[in-house]
């Protein structure tokens, strides 16, 4: 919950001016598969635009990647 709203600021703004996006976030996943036992992991989320010859946004493209051992590190 407490990643909602920095992470929906950072997808508006890329929405709006078609920049990259990359944001670490935490996701809830299923009890017990993280150290602590939260229910929560790390992650980076990274997404770019695909555009069109006149520049118009056609898709989105991204990856997430679990760095959650990294931050807790």
């Amino acid at each position: 919950p407490d990643d909602r709203a920095p992470f929906a600021a950072a997808w508006t703004l890329a929405l709006e001016s078609g920049t990259p996006l990359e944001i670490d976030l935490r996701r809830r996943i299923a009890e017990g598969r993280t150290r602590g036992g939260d229910g929560y992991r790390w992650f980076r989320r990274r997404a770019s635009a695909h555009r069109a010859g006149d520049g118009g946004i056609l898709h989105w493209y991204g990856t997430d990647e679990d760095i959650h051992e990294r931050h807790l590190a």
